[in-house]
């Protein structure tokens, strides 16, 4: 009776899962095609009419100098904006997994340093694993592009009915009151993975010093989840 119980169980977690993750596609693709189809393309024409000014002031003009700076800080935010619009499109599908997920990024980002993924989740909440793949996305990212670091290591895992994802760098750290929650203007990425952790109940916190900077989500485990889990390392260890 404890087995059929438990079949019934997993069965409902698994068409919650698939109605989930059907309908955070969806969005997630009509996202993705907004972005595409109306910012981005708003960007790339703007730019082209900065650049097109710029190419008629003299070449030893201060103005021409300055658009130069501001050309070279739009493109750069046309790279950024496209690399979100690829992320929206990528699924999270099962047998992928969000490591599988993590490692793609960091080839994709051709970073300058040794990255380093280690371990699994196997979250049956859909939209739970979307979120939680996208907090360790943005700490990856937040790490390559600022840290100046020459290794970074991603860990995931669960024990004790806690999942866990640390993303640990050897860079110079960033100043105490941005790692406590003080963003400087126009900037929303720490802010938005804590946002995301409160959603999902999880608890994000931010090491940081001198020698580098460690982002660690906490996630508490259903019970349906912990015996997932087990299944799952169970399975894995042969």
């Amino acid at each position: 009776m404890l087995y059929l119980a438990y079949r019934l169980r997993m069965r409902q977690l698994t068409r919650r899962f698939i109605e989930r993750s059907l309908v955070q596609l969806d969005e997630r693709e009509r996202i993705a095609r907004t972005l595409h189809d109306s910012f981005l393309q708003n960007v790339q024409v703007l730019l082209l009419r900065i650049r097109g000014v710029t190419a008629k002031l003299p070449s030893g003009d201060p103005a021409r100098a300055l658009l130069e700076h501001v050309l070279e800080d739009g493109q750069r935010t046309l790279s950024e904006g496209r690399d979100e619009v690829q992320a929206l499109r990528r699924e999270l599908a099962e047998g992928t997994g969000i490591a599988a997920a993590l490692r793609a990024d960091a080839a994709a980002a051709e970073a300058s340093c040794a990255i380093h993924v280690e371990g699994e989740l196997d979250l049956p909440d859909g939209a739970q694993a979307a979120e939680v793949y996208a907090i360790a996305r943005e700490a990856l990212r937040n790490a390559i592009r600022h840290a100046g670091a020459s290794r970074i290591d991603v860990v995931l895992g669960a024990a004790e009915g806690q999942a866990e994802v640390t993303v640990a760098d050897d860079g110079h750290g960033m100043p105490a009151a941005v790692a406590g929650g003080q963003e400087p203007a126009g900037h929303f990425g720490l802010t938005g993975m804590r946002e995301r952790a409160a959603k999902i109940g999880g608890a994000l916190t931010i090491a940081s010093t001198a020698a580098g900077t460690t982002v660690r989500l906490a996630l508490p485990l259903s019970p349906a989840q912990n015996v997932r889990d087990l299944i799952g390392r169970y399975r894995r260890s042969g």
